[in-house]
């Protein structure tokens, strides 16, 4: 069992070589070997593509999570803002009634 892709690549490229040394170039061992590698090749080429694009597409939805937490930051804070002073106006009433209210019965 390969651990990394980088173990099973370096195998069947030590396969691959000894196909062409023990049983020589026009041999249809290494013929068949030779479409082998150029489709190892192949598949290896789209892979560093799709890692590559992968790694892009979760560094761009990182960047944008990290946008849209910094707006919902600024939201929050105008958000806890208008609360405070709003929760401040509402104190301002309640003492005022509470005031009034005590004078009444004064």
């Amino acid at each position: 069992m390969y651990k990394t892709i980088t173990e099973f690549v370096a195998d069947m490229r030590l396969l691959l070589e000894n196909c062409y040394r023990f049983n020589g170039p026009d041999h249809n061992v290494s013929r068949k070997a030779q479409r082998i590698e150029t489709l190892l090749e192949q598949k290896l080429a789209l892979l560093s593509r799709f890692s590559l694009l992968s790694f892009c597409t979760a560094f761009t939805s990182w960047q944008e999570n990290l946008q849209e937490l910094h707006l919902c930051v600024g939201r929050c804070r105008k958000i806890s803002r208008y609360l405070i002073v709003k929760f401040s106006v509402i104190r301002l009433h309640y003492y005022t009634v509470v005031v009034t209210l005590y004078q009444l019965k004064s």
